[in-house]
């Protein structure tokens, strides 16, 4: 006859993949076999089919003292990845979002157009409104507040399926230094200057198995035309994750005998670091 002596510590573990463990302390009489064998048999009889309504998923029996078994009891439902394939090694997913968000623009594309308050007659130089240079929302006093306008964006994520060998401490480092930079090369298609590598998602999904989840944000390259805010300058070529940005500066505007702020330099600066991203493998 088996018996637990006791049963000790319960642990349970909430979120996405429900899990619960038990703790047992099995002891065999004389009748049985001291072996592994008859320590897994008879723990199969006296363990719970199921924990806080989680099935037995595993269990396992080690030999503390004559007789004596500690048996650990895992519930929960068995672990899937790929929408409940077990996954193996090798697998890949690819995922795009193409979506947009918010961002705040100084200036814009083109004026189309700009009626100002008369009565027929042309309004006194104080009342005049400057060029604004394309400027939006211009105060009185020369600041520029802007609007916000929906963008476009791009989100790509490959999920990987590696053995767990690979997931070494060097390899983790690899993921952490390339984490916020943007390729200096070519990379899964797109453009130098157009991928930001936002890091990635590491979880042991099998004793043996690593579901590694890359995040990368994309925006594309682009050219500036130049020739309407400097006239004979040639175009500029704009990487996707580099910012573009205004210098304002108050200027004589003849039309209203005064100052008006107007942009007198425009100006790219790379705010990301560039990384060769073939440095993740994938």
């Amino acid at each position: 006859m088996a018996t637990f002596l006791q049963s000790g510590k319960v642990t349970i573990t909430e979120g996405d993949r429900p899990s619960g463990r038990t703790e047992h302390m099995l002891n065999l009489d004389g009748a049985l076999a001291d072996t592994a064998a008859q320590a897994r048999t008879s723990a199969s009889s006296l363990l719970d089919a199921t924990l806080d309504g989680m099935p037995l998923r595993e269990y396992s029996a080690e030999w503390v003292a004559v007789r004596k078994w500690r048996v650990v009891a895992d519930y929960g439902t068995a672990i899937a990845a790929n929408g409940g394939v077990d996954a193996e090694v090798g697998n890949i997913r690819k995922t795009w979002q193409i979506t947009n968000q918010t961002a705040r623009v100084l200036r814009g594309f083109e004026e189309v157009s700009k009626r100002e308050k008369s009565d027929g007659q042309a309004p006194p130089a104080a009342l005049r409104t400057p060029a604004f240079d394309k400027q939006i929302g211009v105060n009185a006093d020369g600041t520029v507040e802007g609007v916000d306008i929906r963008t476009p964006i791009e989100f790509y994520s490959e999920t990987h399926y590696v053995a767990f060998s690979t997931v070494t401490t060097l390899y983790v480092d690899t993921i952490r230094s390339l984490a916020s930079t943007v390729n200096n090369a070519v990379f899964k298609g797109l453009n130098a200057g157009e991928v930001l590598f936002l890091g990635a998602n590491i979880d042991l999904v099998r004793e043996d198995l690593y579901e590694i989840r890359y995040e990368f944000e994309i925006r594309r390259n682009t050219t500036l035309d130049e020739s309407a805010f400097l006239p004979s300058s040639p175009a500029v070529s704009v990487r996707g994750h580099d910012v573009v940005w205004y210098y304002v500066a108050p200027l004589e505007d003849p039309t209203i005998e005064d100052e008006t702020p107007q942009a007198i330099a425009e100006v790219v600066t790379r705010v990301y670091p560039l990384a060769n991203l073939a440095g993740l493998g994938i």
